[in-house]
């Protein structure tokens, strides 16, 4: 899962802005932070739609191989 890498290192970039903003009192970090965890909830939702995917992928697969085997002999 790719999502989990993009999480991973956006969490790193926002640790950077949140120290900048809170420590060094630079208030032009808020902003960037804002976006980073917009950008974190973004890829949590696709990350939890992937997982979504996987697990009802791995369902439907045997049923759709089934159903592409009973085509195939109704057609000879």
């Amino acid at each position: 899962m790719e999502n989990i890498k993009i999480i991973s290192d956006l969490v790193s970039e926002m640790e950077i802005e949140a120290d900048k903003l809170e420590n060094k009192g630079i208030k032009a970090a808020a902003p960037r932070l804002r976006k980073i965890l917009q950008t974190i909830g973004k890829a949590c939702k696709a990350g939890r739609q992937e997982a979504q995917d996987i697990k009802t992928g791995a369902n439907k697969e045997p049923a759709k191989e089934e159903s592409e085997n009973t085509a195939d002999t109704t057609a000879e």
